[in-house]
């Protein structure tokens, strides 16, 4: 990386220098640096439109970015390398007078100012029609969300909205980051813990409602667990279609990474399993259930390293007298160690 970086500013300074000797003599060195600030001007368009129109997109900002250099390479670049009786400065290219480089369309100013205003007039033309030229992508939407967000209403309480939505609209959410099967699992383990029945249409419970941020932070964060579930809301509040937009954008992305990062992980002949700081599992591979025969329900986000251990005593894999002093060991993290099961 040294050695590139080095030859860029090596051939950044070969150019200069042949700048330098092709320029002609009139070229005082205050005009090559005002010349170079109307170049560096060129990204302003892109910078600023950026930063206010949600709806600017990376071709708008391509298109507007070459449309001005070219305009200033031919009204303030070509001008001080050619002499001044060339036809093109006299004549204009092709011969039209209004393609006169120092004075397009007629245009009597200045030569860096009029140089400046058409670069940077066409740049911000050219900016506006690239954008509408297609829609944003969703890496651009989620951009635009952080660099240009909408006046965010309340965050709606969930006591006032527990009816607006129902059992399978949490599945579905839900599902998006966990996936359908862990999410199934992860409900009908709460169902048995409970003692309750869930109907997919019927009205979600405080308890439900609950239980799905606590599933749901589990994989995402505590604080996106609760906007994702704020959002879900106001699913049918107009206001809240580009976050919803958004939401849905962002969801790919994240299930796409998760989706490359299970398949590497179900790769690997070994077991692996990760918990959070709680010790209850939040990842794992093919491998770790298969070699310890563990069943579905133990398979989901949230099941505790104890619950584990109490199944693997229970079924006669591990000495039961040994569980709490195990889990005792696998929680404190101050030598290595091994299980020995009974069972192969």
């Amino acid at each position: 990386i040294l050695k590139v970086r080095l030859c860029e500013i090596f051939i950044l300074l070969f150019i200069a220098f042949l700048y330098y000797r092709e320029s002609t003599d009139s070229a005082r060195l205050s005009s090559i640096g005002l010349m170079s600030f109307a170049a560096i001007a060129q990204f302003a368009p892109a910078l600023i439109g950026g930063l206010i129109w949600r709806g600017a997109n990376g071709r708008g900002a391509a298109l507007g970015m070459v449309a001005g250099i070219l305009v200033w390479g031919y009204t303030l670049l070509f001008p001080s390398l050619a002499a001044p009786d060339t036809g093109i400065i006299v004549h204009g290219l092709f011969g039209f007078e209004a393609l006169r480089p120092q004075a397009l369309f007629g245009t009597v100013a200045e030569p860096l100012n009029h140089g400046v205003l058409w670069s940077l007039s066409l740049n911000a033309v050219f900016f506006v029609l690239g954008s509408l030229s297609r829609a944003s992508v969703p890496l651009e939407r989620i951009q635009a969300s952080i660099f240009v967000p909408r006046d965010a209403g309340p965050m709606p309480s969930l006591r006032r909205f527990r009816t607006a939505i129902t059992v399978n609209d949490l599945k579905d959410t839900i599902g998006r980051y966990l996936g359908v099967e862990r999410t199934e699992r992860s409900f009908q383990s709460f169902e048995k813990t409970n003692g309750t029945s869930l109907h997919g249409n019927e009205q979600a419970s405080m308890d439900v409602i609950r239980f799905s941020e606590q599933l749901l932070a589990s994989a995402v964060g505590s604080s996106s667990a609760r906007l994702i579930l704020s959002l879900l809301f106001r699913r049918h509040d107009r206001e809240s279609r580009d976050a919803f937009r958004l939401l849905d954008d962002a969801t790919e992305a994240l299930q796409h990474n998760r989706d490359l990062l299970q398949i590497a992980l179900d790769q690997m002949e070994q077991g692996i399993t990760v918990f959070d700081r709680d010790f209850r599992l939040i990842c794992w591979n093919r491998q770790y259930r298969a070699l310890f025969d563990l069943p579905d329900e133990m398979g989901q986000v949230g099941v505790s390293l104890d619950r584990i251990l109490r199944h693997l005593a229970e079924r006669g894999d591990i000495p039961a007298d040994q569980r709490v002093a195990m889990l005792n060991r696998l929680t404190s993290f101050v030598s290595p160690w091994q299980m020995e099961l009974k069972t192969s």
